[in-house]
Formats: C-alpha cells, sequence, structure tokens
C-alpha cells in the first residue's frame, strides 16, 4: 500500500506543475494539460473511456491514484524538491503509472468518473412524466406535448462525456431518421454542471448547436427525472411505446470508445424498426455503458452504488 505523504508528494508535484498522466485518444498518445481539478476530471474521463474495458474493477474511497490524478491530497503539502518534478516528468514513470491507472475504475464519490452500466428498468414500465425546459428554445417539453407520437425515445445525454460524445454522429442522425416517422425524441442531460461547465444550460446548448440535433435537449436540474428512469449512464436510452410502456432499455449498439466497433445504433434501430412495424421487440437486450451521471452531492439514488460496481 502506498503511504499518504507519497501521495501527498506526487499530488503536489501533479497540482504545481499540471502534470498528467498520458491518455489515448481515439488511438493516438497525447499528454493534455488542464488547468483545474475539474477538467482534470474531464480528462481522466477521456483516458479510462479510450482503453479496452476491463472486468477488474476496483472501486476505493479517495484513492492514492485517484487523489494524485486529480491533485486533491495536495492540500498544504510540502513542496517536493525539483529533482522529483523532473523524475515524475520521465516517460518510464507516466507509462508505468498509465499502466497501473488504466484498468482501474475510481470511484470516489458522487463526482468521479465510473464506466457504469445501465439500471435496466423493467420492461413493461409506465414513462415517468417529466416536464423540462429545452435549453435550446426555452420551451417546456413534456411527456404531454409529446403525446401522439408512435414512440417515444428518452435519451440520458450530456455534453462532456466520452462515451456520449463517441455516439453523437449517430445520435444526431436517428433525430433525422425518425423524427418524420411519428418518434417522439428527447435528450435528457442531469449531470451537475459543477464538475464540467459543459453540462450546463449553455454547455448543452452549444452541444445541440454544434452536434446537430433536432430533437429537444432538456436540463434536469434537480435530477429528479433520471432517477424517476432510474438512469445511471450516460449515454442511456429508454423506448416506450404508443402506450407508453417500456419495450427497450439498454445499449445503442455494441461500439464503445475502446473497441474499434463501428457505431450503427443497430440495437436501438431494430428496436424502433420493430414497434413501427408492429412487431414484437426483441426482448434479449444488453445494458448501455457510459460515464456515470454525475449526482450531486448528497443526492446520489440508492442504486447509484449497485450500478456504479456493475
Amino acid at each position: 500500500m502506498l503511504r499518504a505523504p507519497f501521495a501527498q508528494r506526487f499530488a503536489s508535484a501533479a497540482a504545481e506543475t499540471h502534470y498528467l498522466l498520458p491518455f489515448r485518444f481515439r488511438g493516438s498518445l497525447c499528454h493534455q494539460s488542464y488547468p483545474s481539478p475539474r477538467s482534470r476530471e474531464t480528462a481522466f474521463e477521456e483516458m479510462t473511456a479510450t482503453r479496452p474495458q476491463s472486468r477488474l474493477r476496483v472501486p476505493f474511497e479517495r484513492s492514492f491514484l485517484r487523489d494524485a490524478y486529480y491533485g486533491e491530497a495536495a492540500g498544504d503539502a510540502k513542496r517536493v524538491p525539483s529533482i522529483g518534478r523532473i523524475i515524475l516528468s520521465l516517460a518510464p514513470m507516466r507509462w508505468i503509472l498509465e499502466c497501473v491507472t488504466a484498468p482501474l475504475t475510481v470511484m470516489g464519490g458522487p463526482h468521479a468518473m465510473a464506466a457504469t452500466a445501465s439500471t435496466m428498468l423493467e420492461l413493461g414500465t409506465t414513462a415517468p412524466e417529466f416536464l423540462l425546459p429545452d435549453v435550446v428554445s426555452g420551451k417546456a417539453v413534456s411527456t404531454a406535448s409529446l403525446e401522439g407520437k408512435h414512440a417515444l425515445l428518452v435519451m440520458f445525454i450530456c455534453h462532456h462525456c466520452p462515451f456520449v460524445k463517441h455516439v453523437k454522429s449517430e445520435l444526431a442522425q436517428l433525430g433525422r431518421d425518425y423524427a418524420a416517422k411519428g418518434v417522439g425524441i428527447v435528450g435528457i442531460s442531469s449531470n451537475d454542471p459543477a464538475v464540467s461547465a459543459d453540462d450546463s444550460p449553455a454547455g448543452l446548448q452549444r452541444m445541440a448547436a454544434e452536434w446537430g440535433f433536432n430533437f429537444p435537449v432538456c436540463y434536469d436540474e434537480n435530477q429528479a427525472v433520471a432517477k424517476s428512469y432510474a438512469a445511471a449512464c450516460t449515454p442511456d436510452f429508454y423506448l416506450f411505446d404508443q402506450d407508453r410502456k417500456l419495450v427497450y432499455r439498454g445499449q445503442l449498439d455494441d461500439s464503445r470508445p475502446s473497441n474499434g466497433k463501428p457505431v450503427t445504433g443497430a440495437d436501438l434501430r431494430a428496436a424502433i424498426d420493430a414497434l413501427l412495424a408492429g412487431q414484437p421487440v426483441n426482448q434479449d437486450q444488453r445494458p448501455s455503458l457510459g460515464c456515470n451521471i454525475k449526482w450531486k452531492p448528497g443526492n446520489e439514488p440508492a442504486y447509484y452504488s449497485v450500478a456504479a460496481k456493475a
């Protein structure tokens, strides 16, 4: 076990020099420097999301690696000798630390990154009602305003998550392909914007414009809607029939940022197409996987710890 004093010295050097562990983004080795702990958290999500998914899950509170990475343990720790910072900058050290952190799912509270799976809400569940503002138009969007559609697709997404960024083009394409076919589509972000400003209403507005969404994107400020759907990750998908009964929940397709498979939307599209054709939806459904929803401190749902460790 690494002792706290070493963690403090490492974190102090990391915070003072903006040192970050290297991470692979779309296949290339990148070294990036971020000026704040919050943006360093986003970088850590990008690093871990683009790693091959490992079955090794090691949750632990206030870990050395997380503290060292985010610089949260630095506090009033003593400055380390300059030679320490030189050592930390050496490529072998960065490589070793990268190898250590790559397979880990780091848990440190509601703002920690965790590769999280869907809770897989029971099929047949009635769509929970919501009334939320569209960040683009400012108009209220509700389950009632989407009445009369042949199907309702509710997507829990956000702006900063690399899992969502990985499928952003397909999300936009879904809107273009199915809006005219009587499918009501709404994107909802429930993330605490204190973690990433990209998930604030202004950030979500930029996301909708830049990614070409033609469906409303709503901000779930008090996170009550996410809880009512038992949403756990981004992206998380819920498809309801004309009677607003849940017929599909789970993944978009088999593609992940790390596995090299193309983004096709195959699983979700098959469910929508079957529903529109009046055919039964295949109940062999796989959970989505993504960044955990960033719950506000003290607002975590009872299912959060279970979903995060799934």
